[in-house]
């Protein structure tokens, strides 16, 4: 008998000597902080690729021919959702992928079970409306189990065999959540009483999250640049407050904020807002280095 079909029969009848591993999930997600959270779940069962790097701003994103390469062999494909990726839409039809289309067992809307913030009532044309939301959401660590949830069941429906590993993963990743944001928490507390302007909306999950509050934003519309008499207006109102912080990503016009901030008399908070910038290496990064930075006192 040839060896190839002794193995195989050997294989069919359980009596292998060795354990055979198969290909690590190819999972392709839109960022690095979704990308993550995969790999804290997936373990060795999957091999993880980001489509857009951590420092640049996901509202100016231009889609690569590498991009649709790397879609058309995703295995699973773990997108932002809410209006805001629809250029990954185009990716997903040149790339050929059938088992990534909507519905499939390889497609994941990671916006799917969040509690969606900012929903306007109407639009009216004026600035970047997000018609479904704010979509900013992974900046709220509770939103960030969410997802870990979301990508655990996609995983285990691709791969059922490797599904007590995914529970186990979701577990612990749950655990050291749960235990950072205690710790994130206590930090924050002494804030409670303090006012922040943020440059754009991305910061909306993150402060409802730690029940801080937002008054004001240096973009007079979203997505439309600080003008001098909204940035005039705004510092009028946020100087009545006297506990009061300026917080932005560190793509936007950093000149811009100090300057403001320097005029309201109140620091100036730059920081990432996804993992791989500032030299954030995972989610649980991300979130410790905004809140070190937000916490502390100049």
């Amino acid at each position: 008998m040839p060896l190839i079909k002794y193995l195989l029969l050997l294989i069919a009848l359980g009596m292998f000597p060795f354990t055979l591993h198969a290909a690590p999930l190819q999972v392709v997600a839109i960022n690095q902080d979704f990308a993550s959270i995969a790999q804290s779940i997936g373990g060795n069962h999957v091999r993880v690729t980001s489509l857009v790097k951590g420092s640049q701003d996901l509202h100016h994103v231009n889609a690569k021919p590498s991009m649709v390469m790397t879609v058309k062999n995703a295995d699973l494909l773990i997108r932002l959702g809410m209006d805001q990726d629809g250029w990954v839409d185009d990716l997903i039809r040149k790339s050929g992928n059938r088992g990534i289309l909507p519905g499939a067992k390889g497609y994941l809307d990671a916006s799917s079970r969040i509690i969606k913030l900012d929903v306007p009532s109407q639009i009216d044309g004026q600035g970047d409306i997000h018609k479904y939301g704010n979509p900013h959401y992974w900046l709220a660590p509770s939103n960030g189990k969410i997802i870990a949830q979301e990508i655990a069941d996609q995983l285990s429906q691709l791969d059922p065999s490797n599904t007590p590993q995914y529970a186990g993963n979701l577990a612990k990743f749950n655990k050291q959540m749960d235990q950072k944001i205690a710790e994130w928490r206590l930090k924050l507390a002494p804030l409670s009483g303090t006012k922040f302007v943020t440059y754009h909306g991305e910061w909306r999950y993150f402060l409802d999250e730690f029940k801080l509050a937002e008054v004001g934003r240096l973009e007079p519309l979203p997505g439309v640049p600080p003008t001098l008499r909204h940035m005039a207006t705004l510092k009028q109102k946020f100087m009545a407050y006297p506990q009061r912080k300026v917080l932005t990503a560190d793509f936007y016009d950093a000149a811009v904020v100090t300057q403001f901030a320097k005029q309201s008399q109140c620091d100036a908070i730059i920081v990432p807002a996804n993992v791989g910038g500032g030299g954030t290496q995972d989610y649980i990064g991300l979130i410790d280095t905004i809140v070190e930075k937000v916490s502390t006192r100049d």
